[in-house]
């Protein structure tokens, strides 16, 4: 009889082989679906961040720290996803920031005092929120600026000249129903061979 042992030896080891290979596609198939999942949240979170709805973006934002969390998906992958995920809820509160800041000058132009309140709040919110997550110190400033432009502007009566309201940056005419520049008026020129009238006297036609 012949030992069939050496044959049977290479037949395992290739079986195995086999085995190790497809069990290593099967599991590159499960990284990679992870990848598009976390991949997909991420463009959610990019949609909500230029609504911007703040709500929104937080959960996207907490949904894929959970995606992250998984140990098969490549360390390298997770740190670049995380660093959008973190830019994508940073760049929603500046929006969601600015755009109350405008709403809140809208208001003070429109006199609406319930509006104004609202919104400067809202702003004073989402800036916080903002610069947790790192938002830029410019960014910071120049909302600040909004808000105080929009508390000073309007609301008031003043009996003297007034300052030009913060939030127009362009420059601003005379106050002259104020006085802060004297209107100046031009005589009419008498015409030609009539003698003009003294001062105080009302000329006839």
């Amino acid at each position: 009889m012949f030992n069939s042992k050496p044959n049977g030896g290479v037949d395992k080891r290739a079986q195995e082989a086999e085995k190790k290979a497809r069990e290593a596609e099967a599991e590159a198939k499960k990284v990679e679906a992870i990848k598009n999942s976390i991949a997909q949240a991420i463009e959610g979170m990019r949609a909500f961040a230029l609504a911007p709805s703040t709500d929104r973006c937080e959960a996207a934002a907490k949904r894929v720290t959970e995606l992250l969390k998984n140990p098969k998906a490549p360390r390298d992958f997770v740190t670049e996803m995380r660093a959008r995920s973190d830019d994508l809820l940073k760049s929603c509160f500046m929006k969601a920031a600015s755009d109350a800041a405008a709403a809140a000058l809208s208001a003070a132009h429109h006199d609406d005092k319930e509006l104004l309140g609202k919104k400067i709040g809202e702003a004073k919110t989402h800036l916080a929120r903002a610069l947790q997550l790192k938002a830029p110190p410019e960014f910071k400033m120049a909302c600040n600026r909004a808000l105080e432009a929009a508390s000073m502007t309007g609301f008031v009566t003043h009996d003297g000249p007034t300052k030009a309201k913060p939030g127009d940056f362009a420059p601003k005419p005379p106050d002259r129903a104020h006085g802060a520049t004297p209107m100046k008026f031009e005589q009419p020129k008498p015409a030609p061979g009539a003698v003009p009238p003294k001062p105080g006297m009302v000329a006839h036609r």
